[in-house]
């Protein structure tokens, strides 16, 4: 019985010291993945801005080109009713 009880403390000191260790392990997987979050969310907005302004750019293109196509339109038109 003494050794047996001997034997369930040291059982459970050393079952104490590793659940220990276990939750600083899970603590610090924690800071690990919220880091690596941060560090992908800075890179994903880093694509999302530049995403915009390759939106921004190819708007301001298209809008050019409706500008010109418009202008060639009217004179076309203009011309046609000349034309009769």
């Amino acid at each position: 019985p003494a050794q047996e009880r001997e034997l369930r403390d040291k059982y459970n000191e050393l079952k104490t010291r590793f659940d220990a260790r276990k939750h600083e392990a899970d603590l610090l997987d924690r800071k690990i993945n919220r880091r690596e979050t941060l560090i992908n969310s800075q890179s994903l907005m880093a694509g999302y801005i530049e995403a915009m302004n390759t939106w921004k750019a190819d708007e301001q293109e298209l809008n050019e080109k409706r500008q010109s196509l418009s202008i060639r339109l009217e004179q076309i038109q203009q011309q046609a009713v000349e034309d009769m």
